[in-house]
């Protein structure tokens, strides 16, 4: 695993911002996640790493990340899908590539909303 030193962590929208990209998709890449994987995680994580900059993301706790999550459905309002999604780049960072103990057991996963199905009546099918 490549890390980046903290000078390069702290420079933020820059260079040191793309080999972070590129580390999380090499790593990716080599666990053969699909392509389509790849970018939402990469996605994800970009946005992880401009909320923090210029902070080292390996340093984060728990209360950084609740805050990010909270970030993100209140300020950003993202759809509890896409949060879900976020906290499964999370996840991917902290416990495949920094080899830490997922640090977010306690933070609670979105709940998926409830869809009725569609029904339509028999004037609606002809």
């Amino acid at each position: 695993m490549h890390q980046l030193s903290s000078e390069e962590e702290k420079s933020f929208g820059s260079a040191a911002e793309d080999r972070f990209c590129e580390m999380v998709r090499k790593e990716m890449r080599l666990r053969d996640y699909r392509l389509k994987s790849i970018k939402s995680y990469v996605s994800c994580l970009r946005s992880l790493y401009r909320f923090f900059a210029p902070r080292d993301l390996q340093q984060l706790n728990e209360g950084d990340l609740r805050t990010y999550m909270l970030h993100l459905y209140e300020t950003k309002r993202l759809a509890s899908s896409t949060v879900s999604q976020a906290h499964n780049a999370l996840r991917f960072l902290y416990v495949e590539v920094y080899r830490r103990p997922f640090i977010m057991k306690e933070i609670p996963r979105p709940r998926r909303s409830k869809r009725l199905p569609v029904v339509l009546n028999h004037g609606e099918l002809k």
